[in-house]
């Protein structure tokens, strides 16, 4: 068999874009204390979004996600008490002997409407490391301390039996569609 050299095809240039004409330029900011206009964020935009999200041209466009605001629940120090009294009442330790090793974060599960702030706290600051002591605490919005694990696994139990192995979006898709008909 013999080889054959192969000569590629020649390159056409590729057409250059168009580009937008030209800004005028902008005058420097003055020195006699004017400052110059500020420039627009991304929240003056926020009404200029559209109302839909366009697709990339395959079915219509999907609607436009609104966040859904969190249930009320108590504050950072609220919580901080709260797990402090738990803590001391449990375990034996002093309240003047504990401190927040971790924000607390308030999580939402919206299948059992279960709204939880769970956080860190430790006595690292008052004792030595051997005798360090870590406690993972969450509290419910009916001020009850809970297990966060098990709050999670009844969230996925629930978005299991709803959804099944469907993605929560393709579940809607197809319950809007059936509504229709």
């Amino acid at each position: 068999m013999v080889a054959e050299a192969i000569t590629p095809a020649p390159e056409q240039p590729l057409p250059a874009p168009a580009l937008p004409p030209p800004e005028t330029p902008r005058p420097s900011p003055s020195t006699h204390g004017v400052a110059p206009s500020p420039q627009p964020t991304v929240a003056q935009f926020r009404d200029d979004l559209p109302p839909t999200i366009p697709q990339s041209g395959v079915g219509p466009a999907a609607p436009a996600v609104t966040p859904t605001p969190l249930p009320p629940i108590f504050s950072d120090d609220e919580w901080r008490q709260m797990a402090f009294k738990y803590i001391s009442e449990t375990s034996g330790v002093p309240v003047d002997q504990l401190s927040v090793a971790a924000r607390s974060v308030v999580h939402h599960f919206p299948l059992t409407n279960v709204t939880i702030r769970s956080g860190v706290i430790h006595n690292a600051e008052k004792v030595s490391r051997d005798q360090l002591k870590v406690w993972s605490i969450a509290i419910d919005s009916n001020r009850k301390v809970v297990d966060r694990r098990a709050v999670i696994k009844a969230e996925e139990a629930g978005r299991k039996a709803k959804y099944g192995k469907l993605d929560p979006a393709l579940y809607d898709l197809i319950q809007a569609k059936g509504r229709r008909t």
